[in-house]
């Protein structure tokens, strides 16, 4: 991640990754994980265990565990005589993410409202001015997971730990499209308006305010991915 991000967006943390691992099968996990999340590997492509062992200096075993994991949290898809890729992408599994998207996170702003911590509202400032710095370095990585921070954050501040578990697992998903449709320095102004209403909201305890912004915004990103989409992309999965 670029220098401009503050160490309040923790990548290891926002990815879900154990920092201090020791365990072969978690570190397996851990650099499969990002690699998926972050766009390196692309959608379908082959996760070969022989060739992952080799790569990664360790037995099958732990590589099966991860995939296995990754296949739980909807990052890799397996087919019998075929093996392990990494999730397809398609505008329509777009449309289905952003739809669990916008409830899950509708109902965390109305939790964060009456839950979040002195300490956690200081956390969504840092992650909203993380990407508000990045943005203006163009740093498109760096701007994409300060954003994606952000939504973990609020996921975090609703204190609703099966809220949570959802709402991470549909945002380490979303992620893959973000990068996939490419950093759009006009949108990202539009995106950083829009959390920054929700972030004013939540910080006066207003509901209604945090869910209309909640809403508008998933309005613009589903806006944003169909236009994005077609213009890369045409009519095609991949």
């Amino acid at each position: 991640m670029e220098d401009s991000a503050k160490k309040a967006v923790d990548i290891t943390r926002i990815y879900g990754l154990d920092s201090g691992a020791t365990n072969k099968q978690q570190t397996a996990y851990n650099y499969l994980k990002s690699a998926i999340v972050s766009g390196r590997y692309m959608p379908e492509k082959p996760l070969v265990e022989r060739e992952l062992c080799d790569m990664l200096g360790i037995s099958r075993t732990p590589v099966r565990e991860a995939l296995r994991r990754l296949h739980s949290e909807g990052l890799v898809e397996t087919y019998s005589g075929r093996g392990v890729f990494v999730a397809s992408a398609t505008l329509e599994k777009s449309h289905q993410l952003h739809e669990l998207k916008e409830a899950l996170e509708a109902m965390a702003v109305r939790l964060c409202c009456e839950r979040i911590t002195p300490e956690q509202l200081a956390m969504l400032r840092d992650c909203l001015d993380s990407q508000i710095e990045a943005h203006s370095k163009n740093e498109s990585t760096a701007t994409i997971d300060s954003d994606m921070a952000f939504h973990v954050v609020l996921l975090e501040g609703a204190h609703s730990p099966m809220l949570e578990e959802q709402g991470k697992g549909i945002t380490w998903q979303a992620r893959r499209y973000a990068q996939l449709t490419a950093y759009d320095p006009a949108y990202t102004d539009i995106f950083i308006a829009e959390h920054e209403a929700i972030y004013k909201a939540i910080a006066a305890s207003d509901a209604a305010a945090g869910e209309d912004a909640l809403h508008r915004h998933i309005t613009t990103i589903r806006r944003f991915q169909k236009e994005r989409w077609h213009m890369l992309f045409g009519a095609q999965d991949i």
